[in-house]
């Protein structure tokens, strides 16, 4: 590759203005219509941030929770943190979030970019990895979904942790010694934004391995404080996606044994594969089949990923650098590899980290292989990863828009996926949400056909009938799905509900206190003991849990206005004052 196609003249500061002008400019062009895209109400964005009031801005208190609390199964306070931000900038409009989100892959792109350049002269190969890991349509689900910026905000910091790594490698003891220092500390950021991040160890031994060519025991030493703060997150994640701490993300094993999960992922990373060369039929879920045997889909796909191993060996020994760039993108993948069991088999965004990897391994090594060619095969492959790039933009702003409300994303998640329980499911808590009442049930239907003994599936059916007004069906749905998860807070809350709608004080009490034994006080629960306190006469009590209700981020300002159990209530100055404190703006 002649110099002249891949190098500058331009000064180095100027020009690196001048990129990330360039990526900015992509990625708002990609992505603009994402801006106006909501918060998805029924998958994490209220949990992380509508109805989080550890989120609503900055304060001593939000900072020491965000720290000291597991939110929906995960430690990352640096996640919440960034909430903060956009809630003292922008409050509750979901535009500034994806704003901010837009923002940081933008410059996750630039750092990509310079990490490139840092191997390398040639620049045109590194603004065009940058460009192909932005753009590329399994970036979608990172970029636009709200509660995904930890994946955003993690690679943030593991860049800037490499980077710093290699200042230290390339420094004099006593100036590497502080980016070295450097280095660590925003590996421990990273870290603390999501746990994928506890890759980076491996990252710079390879590093180390392939580009520098240290010698294994040497390059161990100084990887041993990584490993060490790597460890110690590593056991807090598993802790955070614990049961106990109201994990959700923990599994046992798919299949029921670790060889049956070992069966079924070798399908689904020849699935990542094609999703990389292919990105069609993205979905918000997928439905993955569950190998408890091995049978002739794992056979195929098994050889396609030893030929993959072969292909990696033959480059690894062929062109270490290069390499480099391709064990990135498969390290990336372990930690969501089922090693330690999830939820969910494959998903969009596990692809974040690991289009670092390929992305530069994609176009590094199509220039290296025409290296001795002539310039105008070059240039005419220059040509079409830019075309890919654009038609891999466009794509992606297709994309962004399924994105744009609960409905869109699990609406396209049934029509292409019309087997999975948890797209269906979804879809009918939408319904429901909107009054969509006569195309609930029907779902619902299906549901309980496929598996009767699905609690959450009883649960939303209770719903469905509260919301019709069949309380004594109600009632049986709650109670049934209890039978089968007796830790389902939001059933018993809806039981106490029925109780204190029939004037079963006593027995409404009990429901919840169980409810309120199963976790943290819920804005909805606290609520609703304020409405049982306030019927029972204790108007100290109920003024007390509805105060506790807002604060925690109860905001139905005209449920309470209009509810006759909270009649008694109204002519004192305590309420006078909750309502001025939390709804003088008028609040739905």
């Amino acid at each position: 590759m002649k110099n002249s196609l891949l190098t500058t003249t331009e000064h180095p500061l100027r020009r690196d203005l001048i990129v990330f002008t360039l990526l900015l400019t992509v990625v708002f062009a990609v992505y603009w219509k994402a801006l106006s895209n909501g918060f998805l109400l029924n998958w994490d964005d209220p949990n992380y941030v509508v109805n989080n009031p550890d989120a609503h801005g900055f304060s001593l208190e939000h900072v020491k929770n965000a720290f000291s609390r597991f939110y929906v199964g995960n430690y990352a306070p640096l996640h919440i943190v960034s909430y903060m931000f956009d809630y003292t900038l922008w409050g509750l409009r979901p535009s500034g979030y994806i704003f901010h989100n837009l923002l940081l892959h933008t410059v996750n792109g630039f750092l990509l970019y310079r990490l490139v350049n840092r191997f390398s002269a040639a620049v045109f190969p590194s603004i065009l990895s940058a460009l192909l890991f932005i753009v590329h349509p399994v970036q979608v689900e990172s970029v636009v979904w709200i509660s995904q910026r930890k994946n955003l905000l993690a690679m943030l910091f593991f860049l800037i942790a490499f980077h710093m790594y290699l200042a230290f490698r390339g420094a004099e003891n006593g100036v590497g010694r502080k980016y070295y220092a450097l280095s660590l500390i925003f590996f421990a950021c990273s870290l603390l934004a999501k746990s994928v991040a506890v890759i980076l160890p491996a990252v710079l031994l390879l590093y180390d391995i392939c580009v520098t060519r240290r010698r294994f025991r040497e390059a161990l030493a100084d990887k041993m404080p990584f490993i060490a703060i790597a460890v110690a997150t590593g056991i807090m994640a598993v802790l955070s996606q614990s049961e106990y701490y109201g994990g959700g993300g923990k599994a046992a094993f798919h299949g029921g044994s670790p060889y049956a999960t070992f069966l079924t992922m070798i399908p689904v990373f020849v699935t990542y594969l094609k999703l990389i060369v292919l990105p069609a039929g993205l979905s918000g879920v997928y439905a993955t089949e569950i190998k408890t045997a091995f049978d002739s889909s794992v056979a195929v796909n098994g050889a396609i990923l030893l030929l993959f191993a072969g292909c990696a060996w033959f480059i690894f020994r062929r062109d270490r650098k290069l390499f480099f760039w391709l064990a990135l993108g498969v390290i990336g993948i372990v930690p969501v590899s089922q090693i330690i069991p999830l939820v969910t088999l494959i998903n969009d965004r596990y692809l974040y980290f690991p289009m670092a990897g390929v992305a530069p391994f994609v176009v590094i090594g199509a220039f290296t292989v025409l290296s001795g060619q002539k310039e105008t095969l070059r240039n005419i492959t220059a040509v079409v990863l830019l075309l890919i790039s654009v038609v891999f933009g466009v794509m992606s702003g297709e994309r962004a828009t399924v994105w744009r409300d609960s409905f869109t994303l699990w609406s396209d998640a049934v029509r292409k996926n019309p087997g999975n329980d948890t797209a269906k499911y979804n879809l009918a808590d939408v319904y429901l949400e909107s009054g969509q009442l006569d195309k609930v049930k029907p779902l619902l239907e299906q549901l309980l056909a496929s598996k009767p003994d699905n609690a959450r599936f009883h649960e939303l059916l209770g719903h469905y009938y509260y919301k019709t007004g069949d309380l004594e069906n109600a009632e049986k749905s709650y109670r049934r799905a209890l039978e089968l998860w007796p830790k389902l807070v939001n059933s018993y809350l809806c039981l106490g509900n029925i109780c204190l709608a029939r004037s079963n004080f006593n027995e409404a009490g009990e429901i919840f206190e169980k409810a309120g034994k199963l976790g943290l006080m819920t804005p909805d629960l606290s609520y609703s003991i304020a409405c049982l306190e306030s019927l029972k006469g204790d108007l100290p009590k109920a003024l007390s849990y509805l105060d506790n209700a807002f604060r925690l981020g109860f905001r139905a300002c005209g449920a309470v206005r209009a509810n006759v159990e909270l009649d008694p209530l109204r002519g004192s100055p305590g309420f006078g004052r909750i309502m001025t404190t939390y709804c003088l703006d008028g609040g739905s």
